[in-house]
């Protein structure tokens, strides 16, 4: 984190608490998500001069407001990590075989470096079911997006329709879905019904963000 954007993400939360808006108002007149607002205030990822603005625009300021305090600074930034804006799903279903992401919530500014290949998008843990693992109920998951993963990879997989978050396992013509939560039974299926519409592996967890 770097003392450059850190004055900066203290000057978008000082003004934002000055226009007595919430985390989720901002993120909601920008299209972003809360925690990519928190992101921002904390310093933890870069806002380039671009967002900058909206950001100024949406509380009613001037741009030099948020970026008092770094006048010898400018120029002397230091390189961060590119950065990609990926959506995170309300909903999922399949069209002709394909993976939808609907009802969109917002976006989230992610590092490059943590997509290696293919397509992510992010969806929010609905319950405690990998608590073992450090996910909570209302994390935000970073989903990579594949209808095949490892023994024992915790992946998000639609039951009935409904997204789950299990560690999955293939054991001879049956898929073994655990929770990490032991007050939560297996689900088992056969492994021809997830070429149906009954149960169908959608992506492999790669992160968890905290919201909090």
């Amino acid at each position: 984190m770097s003392r450059f954007y850190e004055i900066v993400g203290g000057n978008i939360r000082k003004h934002r608490n000055i226009g007595q808006l919430s985390l989720q108002a901002l993120g909601d007149a920008l299209g972003l998500t809360k925690k990519t607002i928190q992101r921002y205030e904390t310093g933890e990822i870069k806002v380039d001069m671009d967002r900058l603005s909206e950001i100024a625009l949406a509380l009613n300021v001037e741009l030099a407001a948020l970026l008092e305090g770094t006048e010898t600074m400018l120029g002397a930034e230091p390189r961060v990590a590119e950065l990609v804006q990926l959506p995170v799903a309300g909903k999922l279903s399949f069209h002709n075989d394909d993976l939808q992401v609907r009802e969109i919530k917002g976006y989230e500014a992610t590092p490059k470096d943590w997509i290696k290949e293919g397509e992510c998008f992010y969806l929010q843990a609905r319950d405690d079911s990998m608590s073992s693992a450090g996910i909570a109920e209302g994390d935000l998951l970073l989903i990579h997006k594949q209808d095949k993963v490892a023994d024992g990879e915790i992946a998000v997989v639609l039951v009935n329709g409904e997204p789950v978050l299990r560690r999955v396992y293939c054991q001879g013509d049956h898929f073994i879905l655990l929770s990490d939560n032991v007050k939560l039974s297996p689900i088992i299926r056969e492994a021809r019904a997830s070429y149906g519409s009954e149960i169908r592996v959608v992506g492999r967890v790669l992160k968890s963000i905290a919201t909090y």
